[in-house]
């Protein structure tokens, strides 16, 4: 990864927000070679997008890594996606929220001394939308990964999903949604999307069969280079007030 919060006399300080695919690699490599278990964390995607409109983002990063890494977790969307594996890695790529307020949330406003209405009145408000409305936000999902020195054992790795709710005290209260630890990707499993013999990109399962998608599937993810978006402009082409974001796809190539 490139960045390592470095200091920059005309843009301020610099995150580690940008994706660099030569230098992720190198880096993966080198951790292989060290350790038993490669994790990649990802900060990616677009807020609130149940199926990702940027797939181009995910396909490079698992073209680039798969290799070298046993499981990419993400987060940033504020909901969940299909967790799937993409040849023997497991991409969990949106993992929801576990404990953040939904909706215009309470903790943005109540410390701004310009908050016009009372604080008392607000937080009540708060409370009963959040108690009336139920959204994807309020999802989440705990990983429980299982690993020998081979890498991730897939029949013993589990996950949950969470709900986050609000009690009568006004507090944020997490709960699990059924108790239930389910194998990631077993055959009754509705949260997957492809495995490692029919990923998302490459085949589907059609009546239990599993067929492959055409080469117009695979070229719809394509951009052209110049094309190509990732977490931040260059420096070259932001202007002296602009920071890098994070809250655009992350590719660079």
């Amino acid at each position: 990864m490139k960045g390592a919060c470095e200091y920059d006399d005309e843009y301020g300080l610099i995150s580690p927000s940008i994706y660099d695919s030569k230098q992720a690699i190198a880096d993966a490599k080198e951790l292989k070679n060290k350790v038993d278990v490669v994790i990649i964390f990802m900060h990616w995607g677009n807020e609130y997008n149940i199926i990702e409109g940027h797939l181009i983002t995910y396909k490079d990063v698992c073209d680039d890594l798969h290799l070298f890494v046993d499981v990419i977790i993400g987060s940033h969307a504020h909901v969940t996606q299909p967790h799937f594996y993409y040849k023997n890695t497991l991409i969990a790529p949106q993992m929801g929220n576990l404990l953040f307020a939904m909706h215009i949330t309470s903790f943005f406003l109540f410390d701004k001394p310009e908050l016009t209405t009372d604080v008392a009145d607000y937080e009540d408000w708060w409370f009963k939308m959040t108690k009336r409305f139920k959204n994807r936000t309020a999802f989440g999902r705990f990983y429980k990964l299982v690993f020998n020195k081979d890498g991730l054992i897939k029949t013993e790795s589990r996950y949950m999903e969470t709900v986050l709710e609000v009690d009568n005290k006004h507090c944020l209260v997490i709960r699990p949604v059924d108790d239930t630890w389910r194998q990631i990707c077993s055959d009754d499993d509705v949260n997957c999307g492809g495995t490692t013999d029919c990923n998302q990109w490459e085949c589907k399962v059609d009546e239990n069969k599993e067929i492959k998608y055409d080469n117009n599937l695979l070229n719809s993810f394509e951009e052209p280079d110049n094309e190509r978006r990732h977490y931040a402009p260059e420096r070259s082409e932001m202007k002296p007030t602009q920071m890098p974001t994070r809250t655009q796809p992350i590719t660079k190539l």
